[in-house]
């Protein structure tokens, strides 16, 4: 049987997905052409951070629902350690949670 908690984890993140995809369709929507540089710039810069926070919560998703037993676990290597630079500045490690059979335990 499906434990609650888990449903409750995969709707949470699924309804975060849902609205951090509406933003970043509202951000890619922009005419750039119609932008000055710079404001060409920070619609780029806010466009990548965006597509960043999508893939964190995707990756978060997918673990969540291993555990929920609704998707397939992939393979370790798929839950190793990412690097995004979503700017010319910034450089983020991020390690996306692993599902329970990986941990050998809780997420």
């Amino acid at each position: 049987m499906i434990d609650l908690a888990d449903i409750q984890r995969v709707a949470d993140l699924a309804k975060s997905y849902l609205a951090e995809r509406k933003k970043y369709e509202r951000l890619s929507e922009k005419c750039f052409g119609e932008l000055t540089p710079k404001q060409a710039q920070k619609a780029s810069a806010d466009l990548n951070w965006q597509a960043m926070a999508l893939e964190k919560i995707e990756m978060s998703l997918h673990a969540a629902c291993v555990d929920a037993g609704l998707a397939d676990i992939r393979d370790a290597s798929a839950y190793r350690e990412r690097t995004f630079r979503p700017s010319g500045w910034h450089t983020y490690n991020f390690e996306p949670p692993k599902p329970r059979d990986l941990n050998g335990g809780r997420a």
